[in-house]
C-alpha cells in the first residue's frame, strides 16, 4: 500500500493535521494537493430517536482542489478511482505530523460517493472524496479464524479484537505495538482482593458464536453481529475515535467518575491504561458531569425568537372571527371556546415572535 497523495492544514485551534490517501496499486512518487476550506469533515452515524446505539459508524469527507499545476497526476487518480474496487484506496489522518504524528482516523474510500465539478474554473476543480471506517463491511465477514472455528473461550476484549482486526485498515495503519482497542472499565467483579475489569476476565466460549446445521456444518455469524451482540449485552458503543477502536460504556455518560480505558494491542496483549479519551463538562452543579470524547467540537441551537403553532381541526362548522384576535388585543386576553371555529380540514396558524 503506497502513498498516492497527501495534504496538511492547520485548524483554528492551531492543530496541524496530515491527510494521506494510499493506493494498493501505486508505485510512483507521492505528491501534495490543496485542501478546500474544510480540511476534512468527520461525521458519526446514529439514529437520534434511539437512546442507545451499539455500533456507531463514521465517515469522513475529504474536500480537495484539483489544480492545473498538478499536471495529470490527480486526473489519473480520478480515472483510477472510478474503475477501482472499494478496497484499493484508503485514508489515514494524522495529528501533528512534524511531532507525534499520531493516527487520528482511518478508512476506506468509497468510489461511488466521490463528487467533483466539471473542470471549468481557472481556480481548479472542487473534488470531495468520501471514506468509511469499514465497520459496516464486517456484516459480510464471517467470524472465524481464516475459515476454521476459533476454539476454547476468550474474553470480551479478545472477541472484539478478533472482529475489528478484520477491517481492511487494521493491518495498514496500526503497528503491532500501537493501541488498537480501548475498552472503558466500568463493569468489575471482586476476586476476593480487588475489583477486576469484566472485559478482561469475563469469558465467552467460541462455540456459542456459531451454529451447527442439520448437515453438521458450521454456520458462521458475521463479525458485525458478534460485535453488536457484545455491545448490546454490556451496553457498549463501538466506534473509531482518537486513532483507536473504542468500546465506550454508555451508562457512564452522566457519571461523576471519569472512566479508565484498558488499552489493547492488535495481537490481544493488554498495555497501559489511560483516561485521555474522555473530558468532563460540568452542567448545573459541580456534581453534575456529562462525559464526552476529548477534542470533539460541540454546537448548540440559538435561542428561539419565533414560534409557529399550528392547530388542525376536523369539525364541520364555518369560521367565525373574533375581535379579540386583532393584533392590538393579542397580548393579555383570554381565548374562550366560542371565539372562533375552524372549518373541517382547515387549520389556524399562530405566530409569536420576540422583537
Amino acid at each position: 500500500m503506497a502513498l498516492r497523495f497527501y495534504y496538511e492544514f492547520q485548524n483554528r485551534k492551531e492543530v496541524v493535521y496530515r491527510v494521506e490517501v494510499h493506493d494498493a496499486n501505486f508505485s510512483g512518487t507521492a505528491y501534495e494537493v490543496t485542501a478546500q476550506a474544510d480540511g476534512f469533515i468527520l461525521s458519526y452515524e446514529g439514529q437520534q430517536e434511539d437512546i442507545f446505539m451499539p455500533i456507531v459508524g463514521s465517515h469522513c469527507e475529504l474536500p480537495v482542489v484539483n489544480r492545473s499545476s498538478y499536471s495529470t497526476d490527480f486526473d489519473d487518480f480520478l480515472d483510477d478511482l472510478i474503475v477501482s474496487k472499494e478496497n484499493r484506496f484508503t485514508v489515514a489522518i494524522y495529528l501533528d505530523p512534524d511531532g507525534g504524528n499520531t493516527l487520528y482516523w482511518a478508512g476506506v474510500i468509497a468510489p461511488e460517493q466521490t463528487t467533483y465539478e466539471d473542470k471549468s474554473s481557472a481556480a481548479g476543480q472542487l473534488v470531495t472524496l468520501v471514506a468509511i471506517d469499514d465497520l459496516s463491511a464486517l456484516k459480510y465477514v464471517d467470524y472465524n479464524n481464516d475459515g476454521v472455528a476459533y476454539t476454547d473461550v476468550a474474553s470480551i476484549a479478545s472477541h472484539a479484537i478478533n472482529c475489528l482486526k478484520k477491517t481492511r485498515t487494521s493491518l495498514l495503519f496500526w503497528g503491532a505495538d500501537d493501541v488498537f482497542l480501548s475498552i472503558g472499565e466500568l463493569f468489575a467483579y471482586n476476586d476476593g482482593t480487588d475489583y477486576q475489569p469484566l472485559d478482561e476476565d469475563f469469558a465467552i466460549a467460541h462455540s456459542e458464536l456459531y451454529e451447527i446445521n442439520e448437515y453438521n456444518n458450521q454456520q458462521w455469524h458475521s463479525c458485525y453481529k458478534v460485535l453488536e451482540s457484545i455491545c448490546k449485552t454490556f451496553m457498549y458503543s463501538a466506534m473509531l475515535v482518537g486513532g483507536r477502536w473504542v468500546l465506550f460504556p454508555r451508562h457512564i455518560v452522566a457519571s461523576d467518575t471519569t472512566p479508565t480505558f484498558t488499552n489493547w494491542k492488535r495481537g490481544g496483549v493488554k498495555i497501559a491504561e489511560d483516561q485521555s479519551l474522555i473530558n468532563a463538562r460540568v452542567i448545573g452543579t459541580s456534581t453534575g458531569n456529562v462525559r464526552r470524547y476529548a477534542d470533539i467540537e460541540e454546537t448548540h441551537l440559538n435561542a428561539v425568537r419565533e414560534v409557529k403553532i399550528q392547530h388542525n381541526y376536523d369539525g364541520n362548522l364555518a369560521i367565525i372571527t373574533s375581535g379579540n384576535l386583532a393584533p392590538n388585543n393579542i397580548v393579555g386576553f383570554t381565548q374562550t371556546a366560542n371565539d372562533w371555529i375552524v372549518p373541517s380540514g382547515e387549520k389556524v396558524t399562530t405566530y409569536f415572535s420576540v422583537t
